[in-house]
């Protein structure tokens, strides 16, 4: 009995160090795992979709230099400024809008030839239409210079042999170059031909004059005068009598 008793003990001793083992165990299962090394990965730079690009400064038009369009005919300046990349208007003399003319002269410009514009700028033309020269041929200087001027023309003076000489008043227009009906711009030269004003007829000898000295008779004119008149009709200023009209068919008046 005492036997049997024992054997109990025993097995109720090795069922409790079972259920002990089984329980340590489970807690150890149910325990934070082990602890892993681990090696700490840094993340990855992220590539921008598209990259940053740098802002390219507009560079700035240069200025454009008006040059000088007066004298030129309306074609050429138009064409000159319109290369230049610059805008244009025009305007008669009197300052009224027109519209391009061609052929017509460019006799002003707003802004003046110098002026620093930028591209795209207006520049107005200030145009003329043609001049046609005309017939002043018979006129006198004065009344010849006069008409020319008005007309925008610039003057400049012959005698017939053709040597230059300076504006004279009252002579007389014998010829001009160009001739008469020829189309020219504002500020053209024009020359005219210019002739001296005859000297003034003798009066008529007086009635039962005496004949002088040589072939003609005698007549007294003012100082600085002809001293005489030739049978053709041309006028003497020679100061001796020998020779005198000697090629114009001799002397027909003397004149003292």
């Amino acid at each position: 009995m005492a036997r049997a008793r024992r054997r109990v003990n025993g097995l109720a001793t090795g069922a409790l160090a079972l259920l002990l083992a089984v329980g340590g165990l489970t807690a150890c299962s149910a325990g934070d795992p082990p602890a892993v090394e681990s090696t700490s990965v840094a993340p990855a730079a992220v590539a921008s979709d598209s990259p940053t690009a740098t802002p390219t400064p507009t560079p700035t038009p240069s200025p454009v230099v008006t040059t000088d369009h007066v004298g030129e005919t309306s074609d050429q300046a138009t064409a000159e400024l319109t290369q230049q990349g610059l805008l244009l208007s025009f305007a008669d003399a009197a300052g009224h809008a027109i519209s391009s003319q061609q052929g017509w002269s460019v006799v002003g410009q707003n802004p003046p030839a110098g002026s620093s514009v930028p591209p795209g700028s207006w520049v107005q033309l200030v145009l003329s239409p043609p001049i046609v020269t005309a017939n002043h041929v018979g006129e006198s200087s004065d009344q010849a210079i006069a008409e020319l001027t008005q007309q925008g023309l610039l003057l400049s003076f012959a005698d017939p042999s053709g040597q230059a000489i300076p504006s004279q008043q009252g002579w007389s227009v014998v010829g001009q170059n160009p001739p008469a009906g020829t189309s020219v711009r504002s500020g053209s030269w024009v020359q005219l031909i210019l002739k001296p004003p005859a000297p003034p007829a003798p009066p008529a000898p007086p009635a039962g004059s005496s004949s002088g000295s040589g072939s003609g008779s005698e007549q007294a004119v003012p100082p600085g005068g002809p001293t005489a008149k030739c049978n053709d009709g041309t006028l003497s200023y020679s100061a001796h009598h020998q020779g005198t009209c000697s090629h114009h068919g001799g002397v027909a008046v003397w004149y003292k």
